[in-house]
């Protein structure tokens, strides 16, 4: 293509101003699916909040104990990274977690 067009490869594709944008190859693990006859699903408690987290002791519970605050990921709308596949499971995440969600 002598017009300063090329072919796309199979990891590019046309980005919101025409440009090209190059994807990463995640790998990705298939979790084994849950029984629901043996599992039984549980209320996520998530707390979004616009431009920042919350303060951690917002999440304070008398006679609970303290609170931990753990990084779980990032994802981004325009990128891809790990972060986008990672499930609960591999957080460690815990019935009665709380996530905290900041959008920015």
């Amino acid at each position: 293509m002598g017009d300063g067009r090329r072919a796309l490869g199979l990891a590019d594709r046309l980005g919101p101003q025409g440009g090209v944008v190059k994807s990463a190859v995640v790998s990705v693990t298939v979790e084994p699916p849950v029984d629901r006859e043996k599992t039984c699903p549980f209320l996520l408690r998530m707390f979004p909040k616009l431009g920042s987290h919350h303060v951690l002791e917002e999440f304070g519970r008398p006679g609970r104990g303290k609170s931990v605050l753990r990084q779980v990921g990032t994802v981004h709308g325009t990128r891809v990274s790990p972060d986008d596949i990672k499930t609960l499971k591999r957080c460690n995440f815990q019935i009665g977690d709380f996530l905290d969600v900041a959008i920015y």
